[in-house]
């Protein structure tokens, strides 16, 4: 890594998190949460949908007029008190949790049904109209709107016997465009895999009608679905670069279409499944950095799947963890994905190399950052097994392979003398969730005090040794054991 080749680079993981429906928001666990997330990691958008939910109580989907905002007001309330934007999915999704990519933990479907496209038009007209009254055109102009797509349940946004998706996209777009000209508006959430005809058309569609997205935004999930015989099957990948495969061809479509918007990930993981234990090992804190890596240049937004593991919570949950999607367990622990994030966060903002496993970045003041990862690939037992890791010992069994990886580091062009190395670690055998909580046998009626000692301990380990050179080059040699996330900090003693 030469010091005097370096190039600027843009943090695309840090400006978003998914949340959850609206209703949940008005939890005060997920509203802790929030706050501890946009404070730690910085975030300053907060993606929620299912606006106009039953549980919101905002309009019966019937009638016009007369609606009851109160409930969203808590949540745009809540919000702006910290400082924060919502990034509003105005699409409709079910209340669920999955154990796999084909079984259900559990499924409730919380939408309200528009009986006509005019209800649907008079309710968003009147919730934009109220939102700027309420919150002012400079803070709500800040504000994202989607017209997500759920590709799994086509939900339609309301009964119409010609009903178009384009058509709700185009009404929220030009809605929004006419009361908030800098608010950015996009779609369609599609996945370029499954009917990319759709993501075409609608592509084509909006550079016709004049209505170009603010952003093109897709899923991103490692799986290939398919429709046989009317039903939807996913199939997890394994290995690969399929996530910049995904990117490059939506790239490609958007070319094609002659639209040269910028690129959301709006909803992002390496499974679909809330009870499976990788969501909680450091295995997922590797998948973020390499992947993130891979997907370098590709993507203008990355939104991780998601902030807390209280949007899965159900009767089957009892332990410490239970395999959800959060960077947060329910009662506040960190994850080792948490932490990459915040890894990632801390680097400096010149990037001088970046590879499988490592990126080496300084901040033009003689300080150095090397993240450096031992990402090992899953074996094909997890596949075979339809990734059903429902015990926290079985997360060991399930890759190709444990072999320690060597790192070697020179920096090249730095100022000789004394130079402190400041180390933080995460690993499968400290300083993370499993680790700790693998100590009490992985116990699931373990009291608060034990969840709050679990709770301190999940950190990573911190060390510290300074060193000494007489030339321009400083050599940096590390062993990082299997799924180890490593973050060393150089600067002058």
């Amino acid at each position: 890594a030469d010091t005097e080749i370096w190039e600027d680079y843009r943090n695309v993981w840090g400006n978003a998190v998914n949340v959850g429906a609206a209703a949940s928001v008005l939890m005060a666990n997920i509203q802790y949460h929030i706050t501890f997330l946009a404070e730690n990691l910085g975030f300053r958008y907060v993606r929620v949908w299912n606006l106009f939910s039953k549980q919101m109580k905002l309009t019966d989907g019937i009638h016009t007029g007369n609606y009851n905002f109160a409930k969203l007001d808590i949540v745009f309330d809540f919000l702006q008190k910290y400082h924060l934007y919502p990034f509003l999915d105005l699409g409709i999704k079910p209340d669920t949790a999955v154990r796999t990519a084909v079984e259900v933990v559990y499924f409730e479907d919380e939408s309200i049904l528009f009986h006509s496209r005019e209800a649907w038009e008079e309710t968003v007209r009147a919730f934009l109209h109220h939102v700027v009254s309420r919150y002012g055109k400079e803070y709500v102009e800040q504000w994202i709107f989607e017209t997500g797509f759920d590709p799994v349940h086509e939900k339609k946004y309301y009964e119409s016997e010609n009903y178009d998706y384009f058509d709700a996209y185009q009404f929220l777009y030009r809605e929004v465009k006419e009361l908030l000209p800098k608010a950015q508006v996009g779609g369609p959430e599609g996945i370029t895999n499954f009917k990319p005809r759709r993501i075409e058309d609608f592509l084509n569609r909006c550079k016709e009608s004049g209505c170009i997205p603010d952003f093109v935004s897709v899923l991103l999930f490692p799986y290939l679905t398919k429709v046989d015989e009317n039903k939807i099957s996913r199939l997890c990948i394994s290995g690969g670069d399929f996530e910049t495969k995904e990117l490059k061809e939506v790239r490609a479509m958007m070319a094609r279409a002659g639209i040269n918007s910028k690129v959301y990930v709006s909803e992002w993981n390496g499974t679909l499944s809330s009870r499976n234990y990788l969501n909680d090992s450091c295995h997922r804190g590797n998948y973020l950095i390499n992947k993130l890596i891979e997907m370098w240049d590709q993507a203008d937004m990355i939104n991780v799947w998601m902030a807390s593991d209280w949007v899965s919570n159900y009767f089957d949950v009892r332990g410490v963890a239970n395999g959800g999607n959060g960077l947060l367990t329910k009662d506040t622990i960190c994850k080792p994905v948490y932490f990459a994030m915040q890894f990632l966060n801390q680097l400096g903002g010149r990037l001088l190399a970046k590879g499988r496993n490592y990126i080496v970045t300084f901040n033009g003041q003689q300080e150095y950052y090397i993240l450096g990862t031992n990402f090992r690939r899953l074996g094909e037992g997890y596949f075979l097994k339809q990734e059903q890791i429902e015990n926290p010992k079985e997360v060991a069994d399930v890759f190709e392979d444990s072999n320690p990886l060597e790192l070697k580091v020179i920096l090249r062009g730095i100022t000789p003398g004394r130079y402190v190395v400041k180390k933080r670690v995460v690993s499968p055998k400290e300083g993370s969730l499993l680790a700790e909580w693998g100590k009490f046998g992985y116990d699931n009626g373990l009291g608060s005090p034990e969840v709050k000692y679990i709770r301190q301990l999940s950190v990573p380990r911190l060390s510290m040794k300074k060193i000494e050179t007489a030339e321009p080059k400083l050599q940096i040699e590390e062993t990082l054991s299997a799924h180890e996330i490593m973050f060393l900090h150089l600067y002058p003693a």
